[in-house]
Order: C-alpha cells, then structure tokens, then sequence
C-alpha cells in the first residue's frame, strides 16, 4: 500500500503505523516480512529517498 507519492521526485512512501515504522516491518524481529517482494523503493534505500545515506533504523555510531 503506498501512503504518498511525491511526483517531483517520483519516490513513493509505503503505508506506515502510527509508531512511523512500515506497515510490513515486523514489530518482534524488526524485519521486512515481505522482503523479497518488497518494491524498489525499499530496495533502494537509504542510497536514493529524501535523505540519501540516511536511515532511521540504523545505530548511531558512538562519537569519540
């Protein structure tokens, strides 16, 4: 299910919960359960989105 369209940049959102997480993520294992059918828009992040090289899920590296 796509949430939003954003036709300046063709890049499309998938439906999300109220948590923002994908509606296909897992909630116990936080992993996509439809993986190897998920659509290009997940295939290509975080290279290509509206903040390239930025992913919410990914942990913060420690600053020293």
């Amino acid at each position: 299910m796509v949430e939003r369209f954003n036709q300046k940049t063709g890049l499309y959102t998938l439906v999300r919960l109220s948590n923002n997480d994908c509606l296909y993520l897992d909630r116990k294992t936080r992993l996509c359960t439809i993986y190897e059918r998920r659509p290009d828009t997940c295939r290509n992040h975080p290279r290509i989105g509206p903040r390239p090289g930025y992913c919410a899920f990914v942990p913060k590296s420690p600053r020293g």
